[in-house]
């Protein structure tokens, strides 16, 4: 049987986010059961964020799960008006360990964002990924 690859995503923040220093929010990231693993760069997830910093400011993204995992690490933002922020990681790596961790093809875990020195304000978090669709 044939698979077709896709791109999927999912809408962890719709609306604005408002973090100050110090302050954490977690978001459940869904795997689902058609999820592609692979370790080739092509097939890394997307995470993308707006972020409007209201002074200069850290921002620390992390997988927090059975097998825990950086997404961004202190990465300092200047202030300035809104603007998107796009970062690739191994998202593949992340689930297949998820997976060795648990067992679990499918299930979630929290994605955590955590200010550092300073108020920031971000919305419209998305994660894209890629998915296989088996064709007969």
């Amino acid at each position: 049987m044939a698979n077709i690859v896709a791109s999927d995503y999912q809408v962890l923040r719709d609306g604005e986010l408002r973090m100050n220093d110090g302050d954490t929010k977690s978001f459940p990231f869904h795997i689902q059961n058609a999820f592609h693993y692979s370790t080739a760069l092509r097939n890394h997830g997307v995470l993308t964020f707006n972020i409007r910093p209201a002074n200069s400011g850290r921002l620390t993204v992390q997988v927090n799960g059975s097998a825990p995992a950086s997404i961004i690490n202190r990465r300092t933002f200047s202030k300035s008006h809104t603007r998107m922020h796009q970062e690739a990681f191994n998202l593949d790596a992340i689930v297949a360990a998820q997976f060795e961790a648990t067992g679990a093809n499918i299930g979630s875990f929290p994605i955590e964002f955590r200010a550092e020195d300073g108020p920031l304000i971000l919305s419209d978090i998305v994660l894209h990924y890629k998915v296989l669709i088996p064709v007969a």
